[in-house]
């Protein structure tokens, strides 16, 4: 085999490697509107004088879960008790239906699952995490 000939299927091998791993990606892109704007999320003193945060969490069809760091430093066992109390509303959707599953994985984060990666799944969403208006116990 020539060294062209060589060159240009390791070129059309790196491409379709390439290719292939953007099909498997399950990274979804997190926008924050309030207290803080943009990808990087509010620190725990952004978050303390707030009572929510508000982010744009935008799926492609391949996505599965997604992080979102709130930073309110809610107890731990407050996740059972309905604390942070979380809503949200479709600003963008697919032509397939996916249902949104809400997860309290820490003090400071939610965790996000699409529960579904069929084609036309993506989307975006609004999501508002809110903490008690008083002191959490």
């Amino acid at each position: 085999m020539n060294l062209k000939v060589s060159k240009v299927l390791m070129l059309v091998a790196v491409l379709c490697l390439g290719t292939v791993s953007n099909l498997f990606a399950t990274n979804c892109t997190v926008t924050y509107v309030w207290p803080v704007a943009g990808a990087t999320p509010p620190t725990a003193a952004q978050a303390r004088p707030h009572n929510s945060v508000v982010a744009d969490v935008a799926f492609l069809a391949a996505d599965a879960s997604c992080v979102l760091t709130h930073n309110m430093q809610l107890p731990n066992a407050t996740g059972a008790n309905g604390i942070p109390k979380i809503s949200f509303v479709f600003t963008a959707a697919g032509t397939a239906a996916w249902t949104p599953f809400f997860a309290f994985t820490s003090a400071t984060t939610i965790t996000l699952d699409k529960n579904s990666t069929a084609a036309n799944t993506g989307g975006t969403i609004r999501v508002v995490i809110e903490r008690p208006a008083g002191v959490v116990k």
